[in-house]
């Protein structure tokens, strides 16, 4: 709260507000994101420096790379049609 208060006595403005859940978990050179956002339906990120450990992953969890994306946290919300800025 402090450093907030900081930011905006700087002159800094808020500009976008984000209520996200995330449980990680890592195995080897893969990590697991499981995030909640608010209006949007739940979701993993699987990500690695290996695509092909990637694909292989995101099989094993029963998709394929055609069921998956690449969006941001904002580019998510534009294709739910929330608003992310304030």
């Amino acid at each position: 709260e402090t450093f907030v208060n900081i930011l905006l006595i700087s002159g800094f403005q808020k500009f976008w507000i984000s209520k996200k859940y995330r449980v990680s978990y890592k195995l080897w050179n893969i990590v697991f994101d499981f995030d909640s956002i608010e209006n949007i339906p739940d979701f993993v990120e699987v990500e690695s420096d290996n695509i092909k450990d990637v694909e292989k992953w995101v099989e094993i969890l029963g998709y394929n790379m055609k069921n998956t994306s690449t969006f941001w946290e904002k580019e998510l919300k534009a294709h739910y049609n929330i608003e992310w800025w304030i």
